[in-house]
């Protein structure tokens, strides 16, 4: 379960969560609102990305700030990190080094996506970039998963694997 409590987070000029209190559950849960209305910096404060103003979180019983808490959560930020001139499993190996990773897994919808194993995700369009981080996000072992912009850049086809997928 993850717990927010009083949770507050500005930033200069602007106060992105004002006290929010929320309790999740096990389930699938989506956040709607407009550009700017604090969805990705919640999913960041949740991750442990960023720090709150004030207010706690936790997941588990677990603070998202320490070490314990982080290893319950997969982040999958509207922009992953790629490491320089890497290909799939270049993403795939680092990745590795920080979770947990089925293997069989990832194979399964690299193949499922039909993205390129040898091409270099530099080169890769935004749909396929993005295909490649859902792929590795549902192969990550952790109970929870945060996705900011799920379907940014997916054809409709995509889409409908991705939520197969995800259900």
């Amino acid at each position: 379960m993850i717990e927010i409590s009083s949770l507050t987070k500005t930033f200069p000029e602007v106060t992105a969560i004002d006290n929010l209190s929320l309790s999740l559950s096990d389930g699938i849960y989506g956040l709607v609102g407009e550009n700017g209305a604090g969805k990705s910096t919640l999913m960041r404060l949740i991750a442990g990305v960023l720090q709150p103003d004030g207010g706690k979180i936790s997941i588990d019983g677990s603070d998202t700030q320490t070490l314990q808490g982080k290893k319950k959560i997969f982040f999958l930020s509207d922009n992953p990190f790629v490491p320089n001139g890497a290909n799939l499993m270049g993403v795939y190996a680092f990745y590795s080094s920080f979770y947990t990773i089925d293997k069989e897994r990832f194979s399964y919808l690299v193949d499922k996506f039909a993205l390129p194993k040898d091409r270099k995700v530099f080169h890769f369009s935004k749909g396929m970039k993005r295909q490649l981080f859902i792929a590795l996000s549902l192969s990550v072992e952790v109970p929870y998963l945060l996705l900011d912009e799920a379907f940014d850049g997916l054809d409709p086809v995509l889409m409908a694997r991705l939520k197969d997928e995800v259900l």
